[in-house]
């Protein structure tokens, strides 16, 4: 069904085709999310919502340094299954934890800047950086673990480093 789904977009089909083809994607998940052992509780929700969006970040990482668009096309429907969460997801977080609401929005919009389509970005492609440390910052902010020492990394680690560092020269030593 994804395949189904990717080779319809790239190949240009009828929005309403391949719309119908991403909606027996959802549907297929849904499928087994209802057959899977256990019920999946809206407090769980956020944890599956938190990993959905890191294997986007992890994918687009992955996507801008590998030739084919498979890693890319992997990433974007990760994302797309985490869209389509939110709603609930969002508004669960909203009510208990308003910090991690806003940085699941971060994330979201992040990776909504990293993935403007379904096809992968040439050149001027928006760097990695963000939305890795976007969804790593959500997922340490939803795990409560975010605090004191993890702000300023977070902060540092979304500080472009070109040109921050030059190689050593004799006169350095």
């Amino acid at each position: 069904l994804m395949q189904k789904a990717g080779d319809l977009a790239l190949s240009k089909a009828p929005v309403a085709e391949v719309s119908a083809a991403a909606d027996a994607v959802f549907a297929a998940v849904d499928g087994a999310e209802a057959k899977a052992p256990g019920k999946a509780t809206i407090e769980i929700k956020p944890a599956v919502f938190a990993d959905l969006l890191d294997r986007a970040a992890l994918q687009y990482a992955k996507a801008l340094r590998d030739s084919s668009g498979d890693a890319y096309l992997d990433g974007y429907g990760f994302l797309q299954a985490a869209k389509a969460r939110s709603a609930e997801v969002l508004a669960h977080l909203e009510t208990g934890q308003p910090e991690a609401a806003a940085a699941a929005r971060e994330a979201l919009a992040a990776l909504s800047a990293a993935y403007p389509s379904i096809k992968k970005p040439g050149d001027g492609a928006v760097k990695p950086g963000p939305s890795l440390v976007a969804t790593s910052k959500f997922r340490l902010v939803l795990s409560g673990r975010e605090g004191p020492f993890i702000r300023p990394c977070l902060m540092l680690a979304s500080i472009p480093l070109a040109n921050t560092f030059r190689p050593l020269e004799s006169g350095d030593f």
